[in-house]
């Protein structure tokens, strides 16, 4: 902005948290009344009767659920064959099988091309094999992933090593360069903001000299809002299978957890996949009303190396939804009592 406008300032250490920006189709300008980001589209004031998701991820599925339950037709397109595409394979079915019959038009396996603002409308094509259908409405979303913001802040001068974009850093947040540090978005995925906060903790103890553990990222729970709300932690079984990990897996229905009926909240289930051998819990995914807050529970076993057996051990109070934790260990350990 000009010379005038410029400080200096002295430092020991510095993070960076320069964060990330939405991604942008070529050619189509976002404009914050007809063609959105997950930015602009807060700041809208009009509902749309008709909107299209472009993305299917976690942004794409909360907006699209979003703007579906206040009533405005929505469609969600996904260029892989499954919504949330990080998720459990078994989750993202269920969830696309309720999202339908909630009145959600869900396009997997789709394309969208020709996106175009014409006379106050949007107009785009979209493609799935070989069929084509033509699309109209007020607004759409693009949701497509985002780009971090390491353009014109100087890393180039001071020699700070990138990693597909994303700033490089080791397990305490440090850069190649010393005294630099590079937390959330701008470091890397998963890019969620508790992910970032531990990092800024993580960052600022290292600085001091006073750091107790470096980030573990294989242990951070993902979380999508829609209803129902989706919750993940560690492998999926596709991931596990393709580690080679010997594996049992379960899942517990929540139709059959006592306090889900009493609740009227019995859409969806819960998944283990444990260690054949050594019952280690390797991943968890819950799809329910209650999933992002069922999956701390997950987050501090595996944080403690925690194995099933001590899981059923555990005494969990009934009636409860957490319940169905203790239910699925025991289903996947072979002796299951209430199912």
């Amino acid at each position: 902005d000009g010379s005038e406008n410029l400080r200096n300032f002295s430092f020991q250490d510095l993070i960076i948290a320069s964060g990330a920006r939405p991604k942008t189709i070529p050619g189509v300008p976002v404009d914050g009344l007809h063609i959105h980001t997950s930015r602009t589209i807060l700041e809208h004031r009009k509902q749309p009767k008709d909107f299209l998701v472009i993305g299917a991820g976690a942004i794409g599925v909360e907006f699209a659920y979003l703007m579906h339950a206040l009533g405005t037709k929505v469609t969600l397109v996904e260029m892989l064959d499954q919504i949330l595409p990080v998720e459990d394979t078994e989750i993202s079915r269920s969830l696309e099988s309720i999202l339908r019959k909630q009145g959600m038009i869900i396009k997997t396996s789709s394309a969208v091309s020709q996106l175009q603002v014409e006379e106050d409308r949007v107009r785009a094509l979209i493609t799935q094999g070989t069929s084509e259908e033509a699309w109209e409405g007020d607004s759409c979303l693009v949701a497509i992933g985002v780009v971090p913001n390491t353009d014109n802040i100087g890393l180039e001068e001071i020699g700070i090593e990138l990693n597909r974009g994303f700033i490089k850093v080791d397990a305490f947040l440090r850069t190649n360069v010393p005294h630099y540090y590079a937390i959330g978005d701008v470091s890397g995925p998963p890019l969620l903001a508790h992910k970032a906060s531990h990092e800024g903790i993580i960052a600022a103890e290292a600085a001091c000299g006073v750091a107790r553990h470096g980030m573990s990222y294989d242990n951070i729970p993902g979380c999508t809002y829609c209803q129902p709300q989706v919750a993940s932690i560690g492998l999926t079984e596709a991931a596990a299978k393709e580690k080679g990990f010997r594996y049992k897996s379960a899942k517990v229905p929540f139709s059959a957890v006592g306090k889900a009926i009493a609740t009227g909240e019995t859409d969806g289930f819960l998944k283990v996949i444990i260690d054949a051998e050594s019952g280690e819990l390797l991943g968890m995914h819950i799809l329910h009303a209650e999933a992002t807050e069922l999956i701390s529970e997950a987050a501090v076993i595996r944080s403690h190396e925690g194995i099933a057996e001590s899981v059923l051990n555990t005494i969990h109070p009934h009636p409860t939804i957490s319940e169905a934790t203790m239910e699925a260990m025991a289903l996947a350990l072979g002796r299951p009592i209430n199912l």
